[in-house]
């Protein structure tokens, strides 16, 4: 399973519990964070586990009863929204900032390279 699959899967674990909560259930907090996730596997190339969580996601989402934010503080769903951004993003990071592997260790420095010292 792919990081960004992964990471997925944890924010919808997380999200779950809330669609059992009356005052969560129709929130646009809850209901955004659940479109997001949906535009996120959407991004992903098919695979079965994939499409899977996709049908689970786009069933949870109801957004003919959405109200607005409460207020409430904390808000759950909000912060398992940010901490999903947050670990989006980190993950991102970490991709631009490499080349990969063989920049650690200089395993394929092209010919005619300078060596690093």
């Amino acid at each position: 399973m792919g990081t960004e699959l992964k990471t997925i899967v944890e924010t919808w674990k997380a999200l779950q519990p809330f669609l059992g909560v009356d005052k969560c259930v129709d929130c646009e907090c809850l209901q955004a964070g659940l479109t997001e996730l949906v535009m996120a596997l959407e991004a992903l190339p098919a695979e079965p586990e994939r499409d899977k969580l996709l049908t689970a996601v786009r069933q949870a989402q109801d957004l003919s009863k959405l109200h607005g934010c409460l207020g409430c503080d904390p808000c759950e769903p909000a912060d398992i929204l940010v901490s999903f951004y947050q670990a989006r993003d980190a993950a991102s990071e970490d991709e631009r900032s490499c080349c990969g592997p063989s920049c650690a260790d200089e395993s394929s420095v092209a010919p005619g390279t300078p060596e690093r010292k």
